[in-house]
């Protein structure tokens, strides 16, 4: 079955395989590099397999695997922080937040989707994808979607900034 992307009824559908551009960006396994903690991850996948374990060397040797996918097969090999089912989650916050808030091109991408809901087609996750029924939780859609509100309450310039001379409301 040839997956696609597909952007009907308010719902834009994404995931790690090229056709589902341009939204294929989203995916944690998509080579966009930032930096986490003081070190740069060439993709989201490999900074959050990388945060399962305590144990330095595991760390290093999945953020430097030669792929998100060998990455995440090295997650699932590693010693297991005790506390991970209870952080996972913000762990994945943290990281998307960090991947989008420095990375101009995604962070418009992402603003651009203001009102639509955002689904990780993942048959292979239950957790953050939508599984293999679509009835899965789609944690990575929920997670994008909050940080995409809290780009747009920062960046959008407000009713007393017309102007848009800063787009960072901060400032």
């Amino acid at each position: 079955m040839a997956r696609r992307y597909k952007d009907t009824e308010g719902t834009i559908y994404f995931g790690s395989y090229s056709d589902f551009a341009p939204y294929q960006p989203f995916s944690n396994f998509a080579e966009t590099a930032f930096i986490w903690e003081g070190e740069r991850y060439e993709s989201l996948e490999r900074a959050y397999q990388a945060q399962k374990t305590d144990v330095p060397k595991e760390k290093l040797d999945i953020r430097f695997a030669k792929s998100s996918v060998a990455a995440k097969r090295l997650g699932t090999k590693c010693k297991m922080r005790k506390d991970w089912d209870v952080i996972k989650r913000r762990v994945m916050k943290e990281l998307v937040r960090a991947k989008f808030y420095q990375n101009d091109e995604l962070k418009k991408l992402l603003i651009e989707t203001k009102g639509k809901t955002l689904v990780e087609e993942a048959p292979w996750d239950e957790y953050y994808g939508n599984g293999r029924d679509g009835t899965g939780q789609n944690e990575l859609g929920k997670i994008l979607m909050e940080v995409r509100e809290e780009l747009i309450n920062r960046f959008i310039p407000t009713k007393e900034n017309k102007d848009g001379s800063t787009l960072d409301k901060r400032k």
